[in-house]
């Protein structure tokens, strides 16, 4: 290996005399320079008082040879100092923790992925990983360690979460190794968790009839709104929040789902490159992926729901002395219109929260008794699996249901939205009965004829 070129090279030296009060000479002492490069390439100076002191006299030069080596001792020192600083540098970042690296890993990831990426990131980080195995060193990742994190977070947190985590921890440790922080990837060879296959918690059809008539009860409600809306497009709840007016035509029966909100800190969207409106963890950004970005068509039950929905802000905004704007929200709320952060009535309308529809849908599920089709009380995002449930059970092409959906392809559809119907399967199989009879009817009378024949034949 190449010998690193020290630092320290060359070394002058400077005499100086230290000198009492009444000014007379006390003592004759040396000075050792020694000039470097900083990291910016500009000469420095490192002066260094030398312990030899006198002036040689005559034609001695014992002085002289002493404060030569003493400097070239100290210039030897100063280098190896040198040479130990760096080597404790370089190794200072591969005794960082888990957590404090993963932190750094994230923060960098930070400037080209949306901060709702970078929320579940950090979420992923402090918890699914950081509380197993956080306080360990980055170096002493091994792959057993890695192995029993798994199965410890296993039995705290789903196999999709802790898959998750792994896929993250995978592409940090793997950047490390890239950077010599780790001599070789210790997630190489292990797999991630097995995710089961998602099942949805669909409405029954009692539960759809019994939520669409509450819905009937106040059907300009905010809530009531977006309950019918998910039921009958299939919309994600930010998606719903973010709806404005222009993006709604009531005459064709169409909406165009262009924004969403995405849940993250304020600091990680004052950080990013966008500056949408924010509020209480969400954010306003773009659907979330190009094909979420999509024209939705709904039937006139939605529409009329959405007409008196439009009546009532347009009144509510005579009222309160603003114009009415397309650009209003759907969902939006016309009493707290002065808190919106630097809008106006020709723009930010405030919405409805995220997670305050999510708090009034499971308060309106538990109220109405509701059982999805996995036993359970359905979550707001159930109603979406709904749809597309519902949508294919009754005969709708699935790459239509896809597209209402905005998902990139139609196995995503089948695989994750569409749940098994225990109305769609009690009609399939009395529609399997009904075939298999036909067929039974029509060869009977053959087999009477057989056996008649076979009978004759006997005699």
């Amino acid at each position: 290996m190449e010998r690193q070129q020290d630092k320290f090279t060359t070394c002058s030296f400077e005499p100086y005399e230290v000198r009492s009060k009444d000014g007379e000479t006390t003592l004759k002492k040396w000075r050792a320079v020694f000039p470097y490069k900083d990291e910016n390439g500009k000469w420095r100076k490192k002066s260094v008082t030398l312990k030899t002191t006198g002036r040689d006299k005559g034609r001695s030069k014992q002085v002289q040879k002493a404060i030569e080596a003493e400097a070239e001792a100290l210039r030897v020192q100063l280098n190896r100092e040198v040479r130990q600083a760096e080597i404790e540098a370089l190794e200072a970042p591969k005794k960082q923790t888990l957590s404090t690296y993963l932190a750094s890993y994230i923060e960098e990831r930070a400037i080209s992925v949306e901060p709702s990426t970078v929320d579940g990131y950090r979420h992923l980080a402090n918890n699914v990983i950081g509380a197993f195995i956080g306080d360990m060193e980055l170096r002493d990742m091994q792959p057993d360690v890695i192995a029993r994190w798994m199965r410890e977070a296993l039995g705290e947190y789903s196999a999709a979460s802790v898959r998750k985590a792994f896929v993250l921890l995978r592409a940090a440790l793997r950047q490390a190794c890239d950077r010599d922080l780790i001599p070789k990837d210790p997630t190489r060879g292990l797999k991630a968790p097995k995710q089961a296959a998602p099942v949805s918690n669909s409405l029954t059809e009692a539960d759809r009839g019994a939520v669409l008539a509450y819905v009937n009860i106040k059907p300009t409600l905010p809530t009531s709104v977006a309950i019918r809306m998910a039921l009958y497009t299939g919309m994600r709840r930010g998606e719903m929040c973010a709806l404005r007016w222009k993006n709604v035509d009531l005459e064709a029966l169409t909406l165009r789902v262009a924004e969403s909100f995405g849940k993250a800190s304020k600091k990680d969207v004052a950080d990013s490159i966008v500056s949408p409106l924010c509020f209480s963890g969400f954010y306003l950004k773009e659907p979330k992926n190009k094909s979420s970005i999509r024209t939705v068509y709904f039937p006139e039950d939605l529409a009329k729901a959405l007409r008196a929905r439009k009546a009532l802000m347009k009144a509510q905004c005579l009222e309160a002395g603003i114009s009415f704007s397309e650009n209003m929200y759907v969902l939006g709320d016309i009493k707290d219109y002065e808190t919106t952060r630097g809008g106006n009535a020709a723009r930010d309308y405030v919405p409805m929260h995220p997670h305050t529809l999510w708090v009034k849908w499971h308060s309106i599920a538990e109220d109405l008794e509701l059982v999805g089709t996995e036993g359970k009380i359905p979550a707001l995002h159930d109603l979406r699996h709904t749809f597309a449930t519902t949508a294919i059970a009754s005969g709708v092409d699935v790459k239509t249901v896809s597209s209402s959906m905005g998902h990139t392809d139609t196995a995503m559809t089948l695989n994750r939205y569409t749940s098994a119907d225990p109305d769609a399967q009690r009609r399939a199989a009395d529609k399997m009965g009904e075939v298999y009879g036909a067929c039974l009817e029509e060869t009977q009378s053959v087999a009477e004829i057989l056996e008649l024949g076979k009978t004759g034949t006997d005699e």
